[in-house]
């Protein structure tokens, strides 16, 4: 089954520097975004795979400063039922890049965050 999903989305991002010269990160964010994913089930098993692609208002913490964001997100997740454990096992990957285009450039960011997850089901 191909799916095109439409996602509002909102998000605040902290990061804090270390020294007299660095300056703190407080970025809020909010915004629309689509894609595409395809899903795949039966009665034991469910796979699904999807990118996301997000046009993001930005604004500095309390500042007046804002700016605007574009994220990319992408996941792939596979259900195993009736696998010995409680009711199933999830397992899958997470992607995210996220940058950020601010006024004052100094707030010029990137940032990627990927990796596995893993869970039971009960």
């Amino acid at each position: 089954m191909l799916l095109f999903p439409l996602q509002l989305a909102a998000d605040f991002t902290k990061a804090e520097g270390i020294g007299p010269s660095r300056e703190d990160f407080n970025i809020a964010s909010v915004g629309i975004g689509a894609g595409l994913k395809y899903r795949y089930f039966d009665s034991s098993t469910e796979f699904s795979i999807g990118a996301e692609e997000l046009a993001q208002y930005s604004s500095e913490g309390f500042g007046i400063g804002a700016g605007f964001s574009a994220a990319t997100t992408g996941d792939a997740t596979l259900l195993l039922r009736n696998v010995g454990i409680l009711d199933g096992l999830v397992v899958g990957y997470r992607f995210r890049l996220q940058t950020w285009s601010m006024s004052e450039s100094k707030f010029n960011y990137r940032s990627v965050s990927h990796g596995p997850h893993v869970g039971i089901m009960f």
